[in-house]
């Protein structure tokens, strides 16, 4: 950790600027990169939600059988 820090403070003392543009492709691509992550984040929640819900579908159902 320490080291990690050390590193990004010493990064930022060498500070420049780039003299660079992004052209459309650019801002395209970086466009279709925060898309696709968003919907992969939203593909994994979905995901992980139904299969929690369905545990404790699970887990209650087998409470009520026993009761039975």
């Amino acid at each position: 950790m320490k080291t990690s820090l050390f590193t990004f403070l010493i990064l930022l003392t060498f500070w420049s600027n780039a003299y660079a543009y992004l052209d459309p492709v650019s801002g395209g691509i970086i466009l279709q990169l925060l898309i696709a992550g968003i919907t992969g984040c939203i593909a994994y929640i979905v995901f992980y939600y139904k299969k929690f819900k369905d545990f404790l579908k699970n887990i209650f159902r087998r409470k009520k059988n026993k009761r039975n």
